[in-house]
């Protein structure tokens, strides 16, 4: 059997209310059913409202002890935000989910959110 890999970015969009606290079994990034995905970076783009992240991988390990802070994705002065990269790269098993926690710290309504998890899909082939 051979294995083909192919880069992947998967979309995930949110609005939070003032001062939101949103748990993992709302904020889920399902994940295709057709490869496994090797995650290797979150980027992020938003408002400039503050807000916090914790992101937990497949197996419910959590990425950090605490929540990130929002100002790790403030875009640079090229206007491209700052990659979150994980080092090595976070497998994920086809048809699983990554989720995240979610604070709103600006007392606003703060949104929309947009989340870019990439990293690369391993197709196995006949």
């Amino acid at each position: 059997m051979t294995t083909e890999i192919k880069h992947f970015d998967r979309p995930f969009e949110i609005t939070l209310a003032p001062n939101a606290v949103i748990g993992n079994n709302i904020a889920v990034v399902a994940l295709d059913k057709d490869a496994d995905f090797w995650w290797d970076a979150v980027k992020c783009s938003f408002t400039g409202l503050p807000f916090g992240v914790i992101f937990t991988d497949p197996s419910r390990y959590q990425l950090s002890p605490d929540y990130l802070d929002s100002s790790a994705f403030v875009a640079s002065t090229v206007g491209v935000g700052s990659v979150y990269t994980l080092d090595p790269p976070i497998w994920c098993p086809a048809g699983s989910s990554i989720t995240m926690q979610l604070k709103e710290l600006s007392g606003n309504t703060n949104g929309p959110i947009q989340f870019l998890f990439t990293g690369r899909k391993q197709f196995q082939l006949a």
